[in-house]
């Protein structure tokens, strides 16, 4: 790190853990007048559209799957396609009055 006027100035720092979980991060200096620092880290959870892998990494869906909260990755409702993230979309032909209930009812369109 950098010092400067008591400050410490880190070029690059990275903590590494599970999922959803937290980190403890202890900072000691070189000279003994200086008393260590912990800091609790809290990690991120996966974002919409992924779902963790081996509580380590977050995926991102695959197409026939959508995910919605980050933690699961959910097969694609029928009439819908998924091309994977929080992505789906009403097959052409259908139609519903709510397109963000995705299991309300689903129409077919009349020719016309």
């Amino acid at each position: 790190p950098i010092v400067s006027e008591g400050v410490a100035h880190f070029v690059s720092a990275g903590v590494q853990g599970s999922i959803s979980s937290s980190a403890a991060v202890r900072f000691r200096a070189s000279t003994p007048d200086i008393k260590p620092q912990t800091l609790i880290v809290d990690l991120a959870g996966c974002l919409p559209g992924e779902s963790p892998f081996e509580g380590e990494v977050c995926l991102q869906c695959e197409a026939g799957t959508y995910g919605l909260d980050g933690e699961a990755c959910l097969p694609c409702p029928k009439y819908h396609t998924c091309p994977g993230g929080t992505a789906v979309m009403l097959n052409e032909g259908f139609w519903k009055a709510n397109d963000e209930d995705l299991s309300g009812p689903i129409y077919t369109c009349s020719p016309g």
